[in-house]
């Protein structure tokens, strides 16, 4: 007889995270309001993502709608915020209910 852990299955492919997904909101209430990428020099960026400040906005191919994850990305950003501090959530955690009105 096979020995079966309790543990749950992690999810397969590119959609794995290794943690909850995270309110924009709560970011923005404990990090400080965010700044555009643009608006930041190339040095003051690289900073940023050094110090786990930056969530990049992506586009889906298979539908018209986005999705934010923490971390410097790649592939389909359409934008990149940078966080006056540190983010308490690790590197590609999913970001929810992203707001472009809390933006500078």
């Amino acid at each position: 007889m096979k020995h079966q852990s309790n543990k749950p299955k992690q999810r397969q492919g590119a959609a794995a995270h290794p943690d909850k997904p995270i309110r924009y909101t709560t970011l923005v209430k404990q990090c400080g309001k965010p700044v555009l990428k643009e608006t930041l020099t190339e040095q003051d960026y690289i900073t940023a993502c050094k110090e786990n400040r930056v969530v990049s906005i992506h586009h889906c191919d298979e539908s018209n709608r986005s999705y934010a994850g923490v971390g410097h990305h790649l592939v389909n950003v359409l934008e990149r915020i940078v966080f006056p501090s540190p983010l308490p959530v690790a590197y590609n955690t999913p970001v929810h209910g992203i707001d472009h009105f809390f933006c500078e």
